[in-house]
C-alpha cells in the first residue's frame, strides 16, 4: 500500500526556523500558536516578498540541512518501510531540491529517491501513484486529497485548527504515535 508524506511541518519542523527568521530578520515577534492561517504572511504582517526571500535564503545556505525531524517521524516511517511504499511530496520549490535531498540521505530515513516529489500540486501527483494514504497539515491539500477518495491524516498545526475532521476522510492526528496508530490499524484491515 502506498502512503504520501508531507515534509514541512509533518516531518520536518520548518516552522521552528521560520519564526527565528522572521525576528531575525524583520524584528517580528510571533510564536507558533499564533499562525492561524497557512501562509505566514497572513498571519504576521509579513510581505509576500519578504517570505518569498526568507524560503530562498534558507533553500540556499544550510538552514534545510540542520533542521532535525519532528520526534517520531524517522521511527514510525522506518518501522513501516517494509509494509508501505511511502511517496514523499513536497511543495518546496525546486531551488530546494538539492539541500532536500542531502537532508534525505543524512536524516536516517529508509526512503527511496524515486519517491521524493517536488509538486505544489500534491493531490494529482498522489491519484496519479495511487496512493490510499496522505498526511500532511496544509487544509487545502487535505480537502484537495479527500476529492480523490485519498484518506488523509491531518498532522495538527494551528493554522488547520478550523478544519473538523471527519473520522473516515480526514482523521486528525497530534504526533507520530498517533500515526503509528493509525498505520497499526491500516495493516489490520489489510
Amino acid at each position: 500500500m502506498k502512503i504520501g508524506v508531507d515534509l514541512d511541518n509533518v516531518v520536518v519542523p520548518l516552522y521552528e526556523e521560520m519564526i527565528r527568521l522572521v525576528k531575525e530578520k524583520y524584528g517580528i515577534e510571533c510564536k507558533k500558536e499564533d499562525w492561524k492561517k497557512y501562509r505566514m504572511c497572513d498571519s504576521f504582517g509579513i510581505t509576500e516578498e519578504q517570505l518569498e526571500q526568507l524560503y530562498k535564503e534558507m533553500c540556499l545556505d544550510d538552514t534545510l540541512l540542520k533542521i532535525k525531524p519532528i520526534k517520531g517521524a524517522v521511527e514510525t516511517i522506518n518501522k513501516y518501510s517494509n509494509d508501505f511504499e511511502f511517496y514523499f511530496i513536497t511543495a518546496r520549490y525546486e531551488l530546494a531540491k538539492k539541500k532536500t535531498l542531502e537532508w534525505f540521505r543524512n536524516s536516517g530515513l529508509i526512503y527511496k529517491e524515486e519517491n521524493i516529489f517536488f509538486d505544489s500540486e500534491k493531490a494529482g501527483l498522489a491519484n496519479k501513484f495511487g496512493i490510499k494514504y496522505f498526511i500532511d497539515d496544509n487544509i487545502d491539500v487535505v480537502l484537495n486529497m479527500a476529492k480523490y477518495g485519498i484518506v488523509c491524516l491531518l498532522y495538527n498545526q494551528p493554522w488547520n485548527k478550523e478544519l473538523l475532521e471527519d473520522g473516515v476522510m480526514i482523521k486528525r492526528v497530534y504526533s507520530w504515535k498517533d500515526i503509528d496508530e493509525n498505520f497499526k490499524n491500516i495493516l489490520n484491515k489489510k
